[in-house]
C-alpha cells in the first residue's frame, strides 16, 4: 500500500537504494544487508472522514537497522525530522495519493537488537491520505 511510496520517498530524499540490491524494503527485513531500512503498512485507526471515499488514515512504521547503536539512531531521527510535518502533497511524485497530513504514532525509540545482535529503532506515523483513483475502496 502505502509503504511502497514512502520506500521511494527515502531514496529520493537521499536515505539509501530501494532496489533489489539496495537497503531500503518494503514490508519484510532480509538477513542482508546487516545495514538497512525497512517499512510496513500497518492499520491505522479509522476517522469519521472515511467513509467520505475517498480519505483515508493508513500507518507505517519504519525500522532502521545498523550494527552500531548510534548509527542506527542517527539514521531513524534523521528521517524522523526530514519527515515530520509533511503534508500537502503526495509522497512521490506522480500518485494519486495525497498526503494531507501526518501525525507520530510512537515515537522514535530503539527496540533492542535484533537476533543476529544489529541494533534497530524505529517510529511509527499514521497519515492522512485523499486518493485521487480511491486506491484503497472495494
Amino acid at each position: 500500500m502505502i509503504a511502497d511510496e514512502f520506500c521511494k520517498w527515502l531514496e529520493n530524499n537521499g536515505f539509501g537504494s530501494f532496489s533489489d540490491n539496495g537497503n531500503i524494503f518494503d514490508n519484510f527485513q532480509p538477513n542482508d544487508p546487516d545495514n538497512q531500512i525497512a517499512v510496513y503498512d500497518y492499520q491505522a485507526p479509522s476517522i469519521p472522514e472515511s467513509s467520505s471515499l475517498s480519505v483515508d488514515q493508513i500507518g507505517i512504521r519504519i525500522v532502521a537497522r545498523n550494527n552500531q547503536k548510534q548509527e542506527a539512531k542517527r539514521i531513524l531521527m534523521e528521517i524522523h525530522k526530514s519527515f515530520i510535518g509533511f503534508g500537502g502533497s503526495p509522497l512521490i511524485a506522480g500518485s494519486d495519493n495525497i498526503v494531507t497530513a501526518s501525525f507520530v504514532d510512537i515515537v522514535p525509540y530503539g527496540i533492542g537488537k535484533d537476533d543476529n545482535n544489529r541494533h534497530e529503532y524505529t517510529v511509527s506515523y499514521r497519515l492522512r491520505i485523499t486518493t485521487i483513483e480511491n486506491a484503497y475502496r472495494l
